[in-house]
């Protein structure tokens, strides 16, 4: 969606709410016959919505907790979470330290609890519904806003509380953002891309379709034509002989065939960084410009870390400063037999190790974890000939910014559930939920609740290298960690 209708919001639960419309209408359901209500069906759609406070109009202010069941938009804990974590741990063999989330369905307490944020004013119920709430006295609005309905938990939990939301930064990080789903995710979304003129879904005749045939893209607008929107697109475009589809039936075999696009590693940033503020886009640009200086300086024979112009030859100096060492201080005498530059058969040898601050002083003069060889270094002009030969351009970089969390960005989620204490003898009336000091569980908490990255993958194999050097340049203008998992990795699962 966002590649070939980027002005459009589009949220799932805004279409989910559509399709409930939709199979009301083409069913010809009445809920009145089932004992609902128009207000009932309001509440269904806010609930699907995630509607806040100040805009539900379904239920009543004392009802507010009926909204945390299904979509918990005050701490995140609801059961559409607890149900696909347990589908998922199951379908992909997560290892979850504790899956035992019926405890949290049977000691689930519905009571009076502190304010998660500040008391805010709600909105009163306009619209043709307000005639069905009665009027609160002024006292009970102010008991109300101060002690709200929620969904709370006994005190013991919460270690429970704190795994189940680390579930959830573990469930995105080894499965929804691993790179290899990643990987045929935007290849299944360049597929579709490709594909998205030539193929029609039947939906609704229109003004703006009067075929009633609508692109993929296109199926957003109709809810008859979403819901004949499925996965047999796939298949249609693999069996398909139309010249249109050749793009990206060939993507589709790639994928068959396992040849996926390379993912060249993630670094990690900081909250109001430069990458922070930066868009993808922008980040395209930068790794394109720093493409280009990368050949420039190859062509030109200079290195590619500009920390390492004037350096002279590292090796060199690394071995007049060896020689300047007193017999004590030589492990062995191997370069006073050589007057060549020492190689790193001579440097890494099984029979001889070289000091540690000469191996750190050729490392860092090369940029390089093994020092070269003299023929290496000789031949180095030759090596440098793929990078000379091969040019990016946007169509071949995909950057990604990766933002995994507890499910509250940088803060802690187990801040906005709110526990009671089961042995204290109060009835749930006058017994008030509290927040949990952090200190009360702050051995199982993380030092950080969110992981900010940015990862690169490219699309053509050919230029996979030198969009690495392109990125690790990025990445040293930037003083961020050279990137992670490097292309002898690239491919693996």
């Amino acid at each position: 969606m966002n590649r070939v209708r980027p002005n459009d919001h589009w949220r799932h639960e805004d279409w989910s709410v559509n399709i409930f419309e939709h199979l009301l209408a083409q069913n010809q359901i009445d809920l009145t016959q089932y004992g609902l209500s128009e207000l009932d069906a309001v509440f269904i759609k806010e609930i699907v919505r995630g509607t806040k406070d100040k805009d539900r109009v379904g239920r009543p202010r004392e009802k507010f907790f009926l909204y945390d069941v299904v979509n918990n938009s005050r701490s995140g804990l609801d059961v559409d979470k607890l149900d696909y974590f347990q589908r998922d741990i199951r379908h992909t063999n997560v290892d979850a330290t504790s899956n035992n989330f019926q405890r949290f369905v049977e000691f689930g307490r519905v009571m009076r609890a502190e304010p998660i944020r500040p008391p805010q004013p709600v909105a009163g119920h306009s619209g043709h519904f307000s005639h069905l709430f009665p009027p609160r006295h002024p006292r009970d609005e102010a008991s109300s806003t101060e002690y709200d309905y929620m969904i709370c938990y006994p005190e013991k939990m919460v270690n429970e509380a704190v795994q189940l939301f680390a579930l959830r930064y573990q469930l995105h990080q080894k499965v929804y953002t691993h790179r290899t789903v990643k990987k045929v995710e935007f290849m299944l979304v360049d597929a579709m891309v490709e594909a998205d003129p030539y193929i029609l879904i039947p939906g609704s005749v229109t003004d703006k379709h009067p075929e009633g045939l609508y692109r993929m893209s296109e199926c957003v607008e109709d809810p008859a034509a979403l819901s004949n929107l499925n996965d047999s697109v796939i298949y249609l475009i693999e069996t398909s002989t139309r010249p249109e589809l050749a793009k990206a039936n060939q993507i589709l075999q790639r994928i068959r065939r396992r040849e996926f696009y390379d993912c060249l590693g993630k670094t990690f940033y900081k909250r109001g960084s430069n990458a922070d503020r930066s868009n993808e886009e922008e980040i395209v640009d930068a790794l394109l410009r720093c493409a280009t200086e990368v050949q420039e300086r190859l062509r030109e024979g200079r290195p590619l870390d500009t920390d390492q112009e004037g350096a002279g030859d590292g090796i060199a100096a690394a071995h007049n400063m060896y020689l300047t060492m007193s017999p004590v201080q030589q492990p062995f005498n191997a370069f006073n037999r050589h007057d060549s530059i020492p190689t790193d058969d001579m440097i890494f040898s099984q029979d001889s190790f070289a000091p540690s601050v000469l191996a750190r002083s050729m490392q860092q003069a090369y940029g390089l974890s093994r020092v070269p060889t003299n023929s290496s270094l000789q031949g180095s002009s030759q090596s440098s000939d793929p990078f000379l030969e091969v040019s990016l351009s946007r169509e071949d970089i995909i950057v990604e910014k990766m933002h995994i969390h507890y499910g509250l960005k940088g803060d802690n989620p187990v801040s906005r559930l709110r526990f009671y204490q089961k042995a204290s003898g109060a009835s749930g009336e006058s017994q008030i939920a509290r927040q949990l000091k952090e200190s009360q569980y702050e051995t199982v908490l993380p030092r950080v609740f969110e992981e900010l990255a940015i990862r690169v993958f490219c699309r053509d194999p050919r230029k996979t290298k030198l969009l690495m050097k392109a990125f690790e340049k990025w990445c040293r203008d930037q003083l961020f960690p050279s990137p992670m998992m490097g292309l002898s990795q690239a491919n693996d699962v």
